[in-house]
């Protein structure tokens, strides 16, 4: 006894054997799945739907109640190959007589007139021909063949029964064996192969699959021979039901399986939704200005009114809708890779085409795209620093002003300096081994004028005479130190320039010359002289001032590039590189003195070093 079921094809019923049925279904749907790529395929598809609707109401009319499976195997062979379908073969088709389907039915057997194409002759690899080298034999044998996992004779995951249809063997115990053996003496490395080959190859859900993986050509025809000879075959075989070691296994390799597609979908995946997490909140910021509230909070000035600038703002969205392309389409398709639904059909080539190509330029839009945003940034930002710190007529940092006001450093004149650098420059204290300490310096700009400079403090000092001392460096003349005291004539001192070998002055003092001078220790010990001190004295040059006398009251002391304002010719040179380490007034005999003379009990600093 069998189970019958009432189909409805194009309104009219018809009584159908179950088995018939799922074979009719299987049928259509092959012939779906094949002519979906093609733009006629809906109606190619159609008309084979009618022409099986045109053979069953024959088929009633003959007196034939309920449609077998051989009736529906008969019907396949009739219809063919659906491109080569016309008027005259269906007119030709719907007058054959029906006496050889009545003698099936009576026997129960159906004996086709394909049968001798339902076996595929085994196809050697790499088959010889005259026209062609071996190199174009492999690409045809690779061209014709797709790696998958062969769901019908699986011990575990199909991977190896699927390599051996692939590289047209037919016993895929062989493969087998030798994976075993390498299991053994790989100490289980090609078992971690073969779970990852088990995550990443498909399995061949589908007739076309099953096709490709034995390296067969996808035709209608041969779409139709592999299922009835798969029909035949679950006819003729009883149900294998596995055993419960082989399945204990299949559910274990199953779970690991699983375990990796998630580690490979929080590899991949993860990083793929942080991006588009990251570009909606880069479109939120575009689009709500009252987040500059808060991200002025967070970042300064300049970035807030850098990012929504309208040049930088455009870059953001052709990045956002780049990077959301180039994000989306990888997504998709590792969604598809690890949720294959055979009863979906296939992408067609053409959208796949285009989706790769799609995919494929938005990322190199998207990088330019950052490149181009990351500088327009950072020349926005800098513009818009420059603008927010130019005060007094002159650009500097908020972090140098501070310093100079906590210095008590009054700026006079301060062009074309430092243009893009720091005036407060950081470095490795000459007496103390892991200390820093900041120095001035001063880097001409890009303009062609020439860098003008004059900065200066005062200080009050008791009547007596005294000295200006100097610790810096210059790569050229007409740099300056100066001291006014009251009312009277400035005192200059130029900063010797640098020799040859870029070594200054103080490189070739000894260690109880340089305890002698004014900003250095009065005991220098010799292990740390050895070690760092006479290293971290290279580069720079000590100068002073000859003794001058002070009665009393404020001394404005300061540095200038300007060799007009100490007294020299308005044609001297002026220093376009240069820098101050230590500045400072020390009491003096009334004689003037050498460096090396002077006894270190007459020195008294006043607290002049930069912080």
């Amino acid at each position: 006894m069998k189970k019958n079921i009432t189909i409805n094809l194009f309104g009219s019923l018809y009584a159908i054997d179950e088995d018939a049925c799922k074979l009719l279904e299987q049928y259509l749907d092959n012939m779906k799945r094949y002519f979906s790529q093609r733009e006629d395929g809906d109606e190619i598809v159609d008309d084979i739907e009618h022409r099986v609707a045109e053979i069953f109401t024959d088929m009633r009319a003959e007196g034939i109640q309920a449609i077998n499976i051989d009736h529906v195997r008969d019907i396949i062979h009739r219809i063919g190959n659906p491109e080569e379908m016309d008027d005259e073969t269906q007119a030709a088709e719907t007058e054959m007589p029906h006496a050889e389907t009545a003698e099936h039915d009576t026997d129960g057997e159906s004996e086709t007139p394909h049968d001798s194409t339902n076996e595929v002759p085994p196809q050697p690899p790499f088959p010889p021909t005259e026209d062609t080298g071996w190199f174009q034999r492999i690409e045809n044998w690779l061209s014709r063949r797709r790696l998958f996992r062969d769901p019908d004779d699986m011990m575990l995951g199909g991977v190896t029964s699927g390599l051996c249809h692939f590289f047209g063997a037919n016993d895929p115990l062989p493969w087998r064996i030798l994976m075993v053996i390498l299991m053994v003496f790989s100490f289980f490395t090609a078992g971690i192969i073969y779970l990852i080959a088990w995550v990443l190859i498909p399995q061949a859900r589908t007739a076309e699959d099953r096709l490709r993986m034995r390296g067969i050509e996808v035709t209608p025809q041969s779409l139709n021979d592999f299922l009835i000879k798969e029909t035949q075959e679950h006819a003729s075989q009883p149900p294998i039901r596995p055993t419960s070691v082989r399945s204990l296994f299949s559910a274990l390799g199953s779970l690991v399986v699983l375990f990796i597609k998630f580690a490979l979908f929080f590899v991949f995946g993860a990083p793929l939704l942080f991006f588009v997490g990251m570009l909606g909140f880069m479109f939120y910021v575009l689009i709500d200005t009252s987040s500059s509230i808060w991200l002025a909070d967070m970042f300064n000035e300049s970035f807030v009114s850098a990012i929504h600038s309208p040049v930088f703002v455009g870059s953001m969205w052709i990045i956002g809708i780049s990077g959301f392309i180039a994000m989306f389409i990888p997504l998709v398709l590792l969604i598809r890779t690890f949720n294959h639904d055979p009863e979906k059909s296939p992408m067609r080539r053409g959208t796949r085409f285009t989706l790769i190509t799609i995919g494929l330029l938005s990322v190199p839009v998207c990088v330019v795209s950052i490149i181009c945003a990351a500088i327009k940034l950072n020349t926005i930002e800098e513009q818009e620093e420059r603008n927010i710190e130019y005060q007094d007529g002159y650009y500097m940092s908020r972090h140098d002003r501070q310093s100079l006001a906590k210095n008590n450093w009054q700026v006079k004149t301060y062009e074309n300096c430092n243009d893009r650098e720091w005036l407060y420059v950081s470095a490795n204290t000459f007496f103390s081994e892991d200390n820093n300490e900041s120095y001035l310096r001063f880097i001409k700009g890009p303009k062609k004028t020439p860098m003008r400079v004059n900065m200066q403090r005062t200080e009050y000092f008791a009547e007596g005479y005294y000295r200006l001392c100097v610790v810096g460096y210059a790569k050229s003349n007409g740099a300056f130190v100066y001291a006014q005291p009251g009312s009277g004539n400035i005192v200059p001192v130029e900063i010797p320039t640098d020799n040859a070998q870029d070594n200054g002055n103080l490189k070739h003092l000894t260690r109880h010359e340089v305890s002698r001078l004014s900003f250095a220790p009065a005991e220098i010990d010799s292990t740390d002289w050895n070690n760092y001190i006479h290293r971290r004295l290279s580069g720079w040059s000590y100068a002073e001032s000859v003794p001058f006398y002070h009665k009393g009251g404020d001394i404005t002391y300061g540095i200038t590039n300007m060799p007009i304002f100490v007294g020299r010719s308005a044609t001297s040179a002026s220093a376009w590189n240069f820098g101050v380490r230590y500045i400072e007034i020390v009491p003096s005999a009334q004689a003037p003195l050498s460096a090396t003379q002077e006894p270190k009990a007459a020195k008294r600093k006043h607290a002049v070093k930069q912080q």
